[in-house]
């Protein structure tokens, strides 16, 4: 009685695991509803270079899978832009290109590119430069590019010195000052080079020097698009005077599409976001200000 019992309970178990398995058969499987397109190196698309683009699936129970392998890549305008199957973009001509990916009847948003060219390139500190050995500066560069349009070229292109026994430089554009003389600091990206800066490299006076620039804002509240803030420059010496070096001090903001900061260090709002504003003078380079820009209410 026992066996035929517990034989009964496992051809039950059996039946239950295959009702299990037909109905997990018979359950829809999740279908595609959007897809969105993402790009290795948004904004600017420079003319003769390649970038690849993502796409990622959304399906009817919220799960995302990348499916660049599976769409159909298309280029509205070839003779601008081509697109591989594989979701590779080359810039081939000067102009605008929207390209789009589809896949199961489905189409992504357009992702536009505007394939420009670098017009030319420029140094933001004035030339000639002056900097004192074992002293350090951050220089700072803008591309402009065929369609007017500008981008921060500092991390992106390639620093030379020509003298780099009187002043180094990295890659990102901080130099050093390693001997007194002169040397030329010039950048370049895709073929395109800046004007030469001349950069004076001299030793430290033996008489007091300054050990700190201090950085201050006339208003701590937000920068509203459009307006200005007045910013001052302090520097320390190492004998405890101190000296109002705001017209006299090198100006610069880490992204001038967002702010930009004149000469005597007047900030003025571009685009909501934030930007740092940093002040240098004989060799010494302030602690950086960050500045908040807002939309206008």
């Amino acid at each position: 009685m026992k066996r035929k019992q517990i034989r009964f309970i496992d051809y039950f178990a059996i039946v239950l695991i295959s009702l299990s398995l037909a109905v997990g058969a018979c359950a829809p499987k999740p279908k595609l509803s959007s897809i969105t397109i993402a790009s290795e190196h948004p904004g600017i698309f420079q003319l003769g270079t390649s970038q690849q683009l993502t796409a990622a699936g959304t399906y009817s129970d919220h799960s995302t899978k990348d499916i660049t392998s599976s769409v159909t890549w298309k280029s509205s305008d070839t003779t601008v832009a081509t697109v591989s199957s594989k979701g590779l973009v080359t810039a081939v001509a000067l102009g605008t290109v929207n390209v789009t990916a589809s896949l199961s009847g489905i189409n992504s948003a357009a992702k536009t590119f505007p394939v420009v060219t670098i017009s030319y390139i420029t140094i933001e500190q004035k030339s000639p430069f002056k900097l004192s050995v074992k002293a350090n500066q951050q220089f700072t560069c803008l591309a402009t590019f065929s369609d007017g349009s500008q981008e921060d070229a500092t991390l992106t292109g390639t620093w030379t010195s020509s003298a780099p026994t009187i002043a180094a430089i990295t890659t990102i554009g901080a130099a050093t000052g390693i001997s007194a003389g002169n040397t030329n600091i010039t950048v370049s990206l895709f073929g395109v080079t800046s004007a030469a800066l001349n950069l004076i490299v001299s030793t430290p006076s033996t008489g007091p020097t300054i050990s700190s620039i201090a950085v201050s804002r006339s208003v701590v509240s937000n920068l509203v698009v459009g307006k200005t803030q007045q910013f001052t420059a302090t520097a320390l010496s190492t004998d405890g005077s101190t000296a109002d070096i705001t017209s006299q001090a090198t100006w610069a903001s880490s992204d001038q599409s967002v702010a930009v900061v004149s000469p005597t260090g007047i900030v003025t709002g571009i685009a909501p976001g934030k930007a740092d504003i940093t002040a240098f003078y004989s060799g010494v380079t302030s602690a950086a200000i960050s500045v908040t820009v807002v939309s206008p209410p």
